[in-house]
């Protein structure tokens, strides 16, 4: 059997065009490789600043935090003790005002007992005798010559008949009078707004109003002219009236 001889022909390369081929191949493949791999580093690149500035930011808002706490801190620490000055300051102060004040009004008041003492008139017993009748305030004693209960404005000193009424202390003749109530009446003004009332006198004769008078200066005498004590023993019959109230004439007298 006998085969035709054919001539195989084997291809033939150009070295230049394989050398060619490979550079195109790898140019090509070599580019996207090189872009990648230049895309993955601008990538890390980017997350990298990114992450740089995040903890930038985050380090300087901590920080700016921290300075804000520590100014407010410090802002209502300084607040506080201000306002801890001021509160101590206006304790003193008013600590200073109340003792002013108490040490004004302990002196003024003092000042106003001495005065009101400088100007209380030193009283005499008017007449020589013993109270057969007390000063009331509002309690109702019996009257003999009226036959019934009364208040009584005054005290009775009893004393025999025209024995000597005097002032009980100095002062001015401000009235003289007769009712038939109390009979003759005489008013003497004292100092510190006192008056003193001598009734159931025997004369109106011996002072006259406006006329200043000295303690135990003999105004008149006992009398029997006040209808409204007749039966009684005889008497001085006296008052004392202080700011227009009635007041207990014992009290300024030393006199049983």
């Amino acid at each position: 059997m006998r085969y035709n001889k054919r001539e195989i022909k084997i291809p033939k390369f150009n070295n230049n065009e394989i050398i060619r081929k490979i550079i195109r191949t790898v140019n090509t493949e070599g580019f996207y490789l090189v872009l990648f791999i230049c895309f993955c580093i601008v990538a890390a690149a980017t997350v990298w600043t990114v992450k740089v500035n995040v903890d930038r930011l985050e380090n300087i808002n901590s920080l700016e935090n921290k300075n804000y706490v520590q100014n407010n801190q410090s802002n209502y620490t300084r607040a506080a003790e201000e306002e801890e000055n001021i509160e101590s300051a206006a304790i003193q102060q008013e600590e200073v005002y109340n003792d002013n004040t108490e040490e004004v009004i302990k002196e003024e008041g003092e000042n106003i007992a001495n005065e009101v003492i400088s100007n209380m008139p030193v009283f005499s017993v008017p007449v020589q005798g013993t109270v057969c009748l007390d000063y009331t305030k509002g309690t109702l004693i019996y009257s003999k010559t009226l036959d019934q209960y009364i208040v009584h404005s005054g005290i009775d000193i009893e004393a025999p008949l025209n024995s000597p009424v005097s002032a009980a202390a100095d002062g001015v003749i401000s009235k003289v009078e007769e009712t038939k109530d109390m009979g003759i009446t005489i008013w003497i003004s004292h100092k510190n707004n006192i008056t003193t009332v001598y009734s159931n006198l025997s004369t109106a004769e011996m002072v006259e109003t406006g006329q200043k008078v000295k303690k135990g200066d003999v105004i008149s005498g006992v009398g029997d002219t006040a209808l409204f004590e007749t039966i009684e023993v005889p008497h001085l019959h006296f008052e004392v009236i202080q700011n227009n109230k009635h007041q207990d004439p014992k009290e300024f007298l030393s006199i049983k």
